[in-house]
């Protein structure tokens, strides 16, 4: 299934950061999980994908479901996030960097849509240095709407200079999925281990790991060259520093 007149390869790439790019959803489940632990409550991993993976205005509801003041609540969970949200948890996802590399060489022009704030996204781009893949990075807070609405990918595709069916967006949650489709985008899933399990029905495409995009991108699938007897297998290479998801054990969910 393809977006209306999005026949072939895409003009331009909407990549989602938070469970897309960096694996920060872990530390915000372990934030929340902890919140809850303190009222001694457990938060279902389930239940707290439905309600603000992807959904920054689903912590009120999440949080009202806890005895006391959600304000209280609200800024206990931003002092355990400032413990959860490190880069020992927030590191990238698999094939984060090796697909930012090649769709960088391919020419293909990228934009960041994230509904966290700036200041958030620039941290993050900054510790991985990805900010240079991107021609226009669009937060949160430079819209009117957030996601689910379309406004992010309809800004960004603007500051493309793209129409929207012409892009292909990659987003993690399905309320990133939602947004996108409303956009007109054409849509590539890519759940997560905490996200799986819902419903991905509005997505075009529905993808076990971001090495799955670039042949939608039109950028052949990505294949290990031939090694040659003694040499060395190079890799695309982050930033100096970068630890990726693999690189620390999964704690408390476990992300991937």
């Amino acid at each position: 299934m393809t977006a209306p007149g999005a026949e072939g390869p895409p003009h331009a790439v909407l990549l989602d950061l938070d469970g897309t790019l960096v694996d920060s959803v872990r530390g915000d489940f372990l934030a929340c999980s902890a919140l809850f632990s303190e009222h001694g409550r457990a938060l279902p991993a389930d239940r707290w994908a439905a309600e603000v993976c992807g959904r920054p205005a689903g912590y009120p509801d999440l949080l009202a479901e806890l005895p006391g003041p959600v304000e209280g609540h609200l800024a206990r969970l931003r002092e355990l996030w400032e413990v959860h949200m490190h880069p020992g948890n927030v590191v990238l996802l698999p094939g984060a960097p090796e697909l930012l590399d090649r769709l960088t060489r391919a020419g293909m022009p990228l934009a960041l849509v994230s509904a966290s704030d700036r200041p958030w996204v620039e941290t993050w781009l900054a510790e991985y240095g990805l900010a240079g893949h991107f021609t226009a990075v669009v937060p949160g807070d430079e819209v009117t709407r957030r996601k689910p609405a379309p406004d992010l990918h309809l800004e960004a595709a603007r500051r493309l200079g793209v129409a929207p069916a012409r892009c292909l967006a990659v987003e993690d949650s399905v309320t990133g999925v939602v947004a996108a489709r409303a956009a007109g985008a054409r849509v590539a899933a890519v759940p997560t281990a905490l996200t799986r399990h819902l419903d991905y029905g509005a997505a075009h495409h529905v993808l076990g790991g971001l090495a799955e995009v670039a042949p939608l991108a039109g950028l052949p699938a990505a294949q290990d060259p031939p090694t040659a007897p003694g040499a060395t297998r190079h890799t695309a290479t982050p930033a100096p520093g970068t630890r990726r998801s693999g690189d620390v054990p999964a704690t408390g969910a476990g992300r991937e």
